[in-house]
């Protein structure tokens, strides 16, 4: 009895051995070596199936030895206990994988949606290892191009390298901002972007960099417009004061390096507020605007032209001296001559200008360009009042006759 207790307790044990090896199939995927141990195990339950069998039906043909049968019961128990031990090695295994495969589902679902651009870069080589469905929709790029890519190509050739410049040192320390960046799209046109970038190791010395791009274009473009008005006199839609100062600063730096002659002009609206006084603000502003148009008409878009406040208006015109201040003159008159005739106003516009050349080899700043320019258009119109009085004056004296 003892004998086929032992041997019954064995074929249990073996049984129950194949059924966690069949087990661990799920938990580790290897199915064909735990499959391969619990056929093994099954076999050897079998085999001693057939011999419990006959001993119970009193055929048995081979003695079996108590002393062997306890050694087979320790080794199906071991296999028992073994397997246990090693089982919830991989459930923990298997459970960290399945939390992995969550997390990397997660990270999937928050990269590839994103609102925001998001590139990942091989720091060494600069190529674009993966870009998320925003990035491509932004560059206009399929997934499998964009992994085609580098970080060249997707930017303007003449901002490239100091774009790269700006990559590798912002790379090497935390996460960066980078604003107004321009990036170029699959069509060739630009965009600007606000990228975030951040370095990342996955082990040793191999570094990625993490890109989250923002379209700016609109916002720049707001910035620009709202700026622009900043610069625009509301009435003429000419520069203001400001606007002409902070161009005209500029190009007359770009003048003295390159050695060019610029004329800038002041121009100032006759009797304004007798126009005021006798027809009203509205005929006014319609003389202010009506000045504007015949600046713009008279001079090349290129040239600068603002109304500085009042009735005072400035231009400062761009490689165009050709014929000096007498043809300037000339072609400004033509044109107010022009507008009084093609509109029936209840006045005649008229305007006093004075105009200064700016010379490289004697240069001066722009206060200095402005004062001489503003003495000169007083002088020409107390000079237009003075005959005004002479001629008022003429006439009074041939009535006393």
């Amino acid at each position: 009895m003892t004998l086929i207790f032992i041997l019954t307790l064995s074929i249990i044990l073996q049984f129950i051995a194949a059924f966690m090896a069949l087990r661990l199939i799920s938990l580790t995927g290897r199915r064909t070596a735990w499959g391969l141990i619990s056929a093994a195990l099954v076999l050897m339950a079998l085999r001693r199936c057939v011999t419990l069998f006959h001993m119970l039906s009193g055929y048995a043909t081979i003695r079996l030895d108590i002393n062997t049968e306890i050694i087979a019961l320790a080794i199906s128990t071991l296999m028992v206990v073994g397997i246990s031990m090693i089982t919830p090695l991989f459930t923990d295994r298997k459970r960290a994988e399945d939390a992995l495969l969550k997390s990397e589902e997660k990270f999937r679902i928050i990269f590839d949606k994103a609102i925001d651009g998001i590139l990942i870069v091989d720091f060494t080589t600069k190529k674009i290892l993966h870009g998320n469905d925003a990035l491509c929709s932004m560059l206009g790029y399929t997934q499998e191009e964009i992994e085609n890519l580098t970080v060249h190509d997707i930017h303007p050739p003449k901002n490239t390298s100091p774009v790269l410049a700006e990559f590798e040192k912002r790379a090497k320390g935390g996460m960066c901002l980078a604003e107004g960046v321009p990036v170029l799209k699959k069509d060739g046109t630009i965009f600007y972007a606000d990228i975030n970038t951040s370095r990342t190791a996955t082990g040793g010395e191999h570094y990625y960099v993490v890109g989250i791009f923002r379209d700016i274009t609109e916002r720049k473009r707001v910035e620009e417009e709202m700026r622009d008005m900043s610069l625009r006199d509301h009435l003429t839609k000419l520069y203001n004061r400001r606007g002409f100062i902070s161009l005209a600063e500029q190009q007359i730096k770009v003048a003295k390096r390159e050695k060019r002659q610029l004329m800038l002009a002041f121009v100032d609206v006759d009797d304004l507020k007798l126009i005021n006084d006798t027809f009203g603000h509205d005929e006014g502003d319609g003389a202010l605007i009506g000045t504007a148009n015949v600046l713009r008409n008279t001079f090349r878009e290129a040239d600068l032209k603002a109304r500085m406040g009042g009735d005072e208006f400035a231009i400062l015109a761009i490689d165009n001296t050709d014929g000096g201040t007498e043809a300037f003159s000339e072609r400004l008159q033509n044109t107010i001559d022009n507008y009084n005739a093609k509109n029936s106003c209840q006045y005649r516009l008229s305007m006093s200008w004075g105009i200064a050349v700016y010379d490289p080899d004697s240069p001066v700043d722009l206060d200095t360009l402005m004062s001489s320019a503003d003495k000169l258009m007083y002088k020409q119109k107390n000079q237009k009042k003075r005959e005004k009085d002479s001629i008022h004056y003429s006439r009074a004296s041939l009535l006393t006759i």
